[in-house]
């Protein structure tokens, strides 16, 4: 399998598709309103550097393409020339089963923590079970906005000193995918997964995109039972309930049952 830590062949030349070999065993980055093309290739650089590849980008404020951003990904441009870009988070996530989202702290929502160790861990079982998963980053200003992080199954927060907590974009990136370079590298060399979800045979998980279509149905029930609530309070119902069903795999079968 891949190893790191050890050895490694001196030339980059084929680097990106011996990365690609681990096929869906890796979550995918997501990188939303980047607004330094340099952020861009640096992250690149990371994912390649820890042997993950699939790109995603939301509406970039940047030209991914740029010549800066080839030079800052030091070889691992392939991964940029090959990124799907989207025009908004929930098309990007349409797709993934579980997605895992990138902040300090959520102050207006209950919701499950990891650090980045933890949180690759959790993020392997997941994709090892053959789910998809996507790990999502924020801008580099202002991070994620509170609707986007309530499409996340869970919250990752990399621990800083409290008096300057700030990172860099291709920073917050390098310590995850770390993380998850170190525990595939242990899965594949030492100890396979212990856990995993064993669907029904012909059953599919759910994806978001099945997810946004459930609660599209049930939000336009409850509406009509919430005419005299406010905004915020519905806003905040709502953002509950999505969080009740994201955080468990749930096969589409299943929510037609709802």
């Amino acid at each position: 399998g891949t190893s790191f830590g050890k050895p490694q062949p001196s030339s980059k030349g084929n680097a990106y598709e011996e990365a690609q070999k681990l096929g869906n065993k890796m979550p995918c980055i997501i990188l939303v309103n980047p607004f330094l093309d340099q952020n861009v290739g640096s992250v690149a650089r990371t994912m390649m550097n820890f042997g993950l590849t699939e790109l995603r980008v939301v509406n970039p404020e940047c030209d991914i393409l740029s010549d800066d951003a080839q030079a800052l990904s030091a070889g691992a441009f392939d991964i940029i020339r090959n990124a799907k870009v989207f025009n908004n988070v929930s098309d990007c996530v349409a797709d993934l089963t579980h997605i895992y989202a990138t902040s300090d702290r959520p102050r207006h929502m209950t919701q499950m923590m990891y650090t980045p160790k933890k949180a690759a861990e959790v993020v392997l079982d997941v994709t090892y079970s053959d789910e998809k998963a996507g790990i999502m980053f924020g801008r580099e200003r202002t991070g994620l906005f509170n609707e986007e992080m309530a499409l996340a199954t869970a919250i990752v927060t990399i621990p800083t000193f409290n008096h300057f907590s700030s990172l860099n974009l291709a920073q917050s990136v390098n310590i995850i995918c770390y993380e998850l370079g170190m525990r595939n590298d242990h899965i594949r060399n030492v100890a396979p997964p212990e856990q995993w979800l064993q669907r029904k045979d012909r059953h599919r998980l759910a994806n978001r995109d099945d997810l946004n279509n459930f609660f599209r149905r049930l939000e336009a029930s409850l509406e009509q039972k919430m005419l005299s609530a406010d905004d915020t309070h519905r806003a905040n119902l709502f953002v509950d309930i999505r969080n009740i069903f994201q955080r468990v795999s749930n096969t589409l079968q299943q929510f037609s049952w709802l």
